[in-house]
């Protein structure tokens, strides 16, 4: 028998896109179709290793953001600056800004809303990121270890709210 050792995944939240990458421990025959394409198979150290790894495009922190707001994906990798503002449900009836993204800068502002924004903008969220086609098959076990990254992560760094060195709030 073999000592079962908890693996380690990482996903990683960038402005643009999510990266997922984990150890599969299952015969390459049993791993579903949808997740398969995105399993690659290497010998490490004398074993066979299944590494599921995916890159999502288009749903990082910023499109995802953008997009529920109601921002095109057009005006994500342009510059709309001279366009007239967005108008977002999902942003206060105040706010009148640009959000920069890349080479993109956009113009937005809130615009009333008379029922529960949360919920509103909850299932905007919640509906763009179940068209992303993220497979419904996971197949991490139970007590395996995830490690996330996230650009939240690298702004609060570059703030100077983080001790890189020790990795602790300053």
């Amino acid at each position: 028998s073999s000592m079962r050792v908890p693996m380690a995944g990482l996903g990683e939240l960038g402005g643009g896109s999510f990266q997922v990458a984990y150890e599969v421990h299952a015969r390459r025959q049993s791993i579903p179709s949808d997740v398969r394409r995105n399993v690659h198979t290497f010998k490490e150290l004398g074993r066979t290793v299944h590494l599921y790894g995916v890159s999502y495009l288009k749903y990082g922190m910023m499109s995802s953001r953008l997009m529920t707001m109601g921002i095109s994906h057009h005006c994500q990798t342009n510059d709309c600056s001279g366009s007239p503002a967005f108008l977002s449900d999902c942003l206060n009836p105040s706010f009148h800004g640009r959000i920069k993204f890349n080479t993109a800068t956009v113009n937005v502002a809130g615009r009333k809303y008379t029922g529960n924004r949360w919920n509103l903008c909850y299932g905007k969220a919640r509906n763009y990121v179940q068209h992303a086609g993220f497979p419904t098959t996971t197949l991490l076990r139970s007590g395996d270890a995830v490690f996330a990254v996230s650009a939240f992560y690298f702004s609060m760094l570059n703030g100077g709210y983080v001790n890189a060195t020790h990795n602790t709030m300053t």
